[in-house]
């Protein structure tokens, strides 16, 4: 099961990079948390496949405030 969603980046667009960040901060609340990530890359004309994707659920940590 998911877990709620406690806040969710903006969609952000980088063009001819190696690696891209987000953050999608808000202010401190004790529990227990995990990050999820969605990515696609659109490779330049011509690659076979012309698109990629996926994503990834990080490992859940405890913060304390």
């Amino acid at each position: 099961m998911w877990d709620p969603v406690v806040n969710q980046s903006t969609l952000r667009t980088q063009h001819n990079t190696r690696s891209a960040q987000n953050n999608a901060a808000v202010r401190c609340s004790p529990g227990n948390y995990r990050g999820w990530m969605y990515f696609k890359v659109v490779f330049p004309p011509g690659y076979n496949p012309p698109t990629a994707s996926a994503n990834g659920l990080g490992q859940e940590v405890s913060l304390s405030c």
